[in-house]
């Protein structure tokens, strides 16, 4: 039996401390399942206090993870998350903006809800509005100001907003002037928060400036820990701009042909399954 079966089987009957303290486990391992489970129990108060607004957090999370059903069951906490929204609560408030903008189509309830999140300094409303001005979601786009709202979620170490930084200013968007090194600072920031897609832009860049071995040193790290995390991809590759290096890397990282470099040239004992 494993650590889900264990848990359900804890629910059924009526365990629901036991229950709720391995749900909460895979729900922050993320496991989508768990994370619905969990939020339905602080939807009804099993083994813990009633709270709607840690149920939206929690059925969001699944939601995120494509968990249909987690979409369908934050719905049914709408007239309380209304309440919660009217006493100020930044949470109620984000998870109504992400209820009315993509599961009841009102974009523009969607935007008074994130400014108001936004306002208390909620970092995710910060985030998804700067992705409305970019992508002119429910507002006219405004490079400018979807800068300036990546920038505010970025100082609260939003991950995703780190990452759009890094676009900003490696791209010169937004009326940025065109930084590389602040580009690669911005992404490295978002990849080790956890935001994979920064660890190919980030290699990107490294590999376009092509500095010394240090560059392909850390583009090879990266893409293996990429590959190791994203077995459903069954190969990154990548080259410097100049040409003078290429690697590519499969089989969950554990294969990587190089050419134009070797593995000694890279600093590692560990000899590739594949030189060129």
């Amino acid at each position: 039996m494993d650590a889900l079966q264990k848990a359900v089987v804890a629910y059924e009957s009526g365990g629901y401390r036991e229950a709720l303290e391995i749900f909460s486990q895979l729900a922050e391992a993320g496991d989508p399942d768990a994370m619905r489970s969990l939020a339905h129990m602080h939807h009804h108060g099993y083994g813990c206090p009633v709270d709607v607004v840690k149920a939206a957090d929690w059925y969001l999370r699944a939601w995120k993870q494509k968990d249909e059903e987690a979409a369908e069951a934050i719905c049914e906490l709408v007239p309380e998350l209304e309440k919660r929204a009217e006493e100020g609560i930044a949470r109620a408030q984000f998870a109504l903006a992400v209820i009315s903008m993509h599961l009841r189509a009102d974009l523009k309830a969607g935007i008074s809800y994130l400014k108001s999140s936004a306002d208390q300094g909620h970092a995710e409303a910060l985030q998804l509005l700067g992705d409305c001005y970019r992508l002119g979601r429910g507002v006219e786009v405004d490079n400018a100001e979807a800068y300036r709202y990546y920038k505010l979620a970025s100082d609260l170490c939003d991950p995703k907003a780190l990452y759009q930084m890094g676009r900003y200013v490696s791209e010169g968007m937004g009326g940025q002037q065109r930084d590389l090194e602040a580009g690669l600072s911005w992404y490295r920031r978002a990849a080790d928060a956890g935001f994979w897609p920064a660890n190919m832009a980030l290699c990107k860049l490294l590999a376009a400036r092509n500095r010394d071995r240090n560059d392909a040193r850390e583009c090879v790290q990266r893409l293996r820990a990429l590959a190791a995390a994203n077995p459903h991809i069954p190969k990154y590759s990548i080259s410097s701009g100049d040409g003078e290096w290429s690697v590519v890397i499969s089989d969950r990282g554990n294969t990587i042909g190089l050419s134009g470099m070797t593995s000694d040239d890279l600093g590692w004992d560990r000899a590739f399954q594949n030189e060129t």
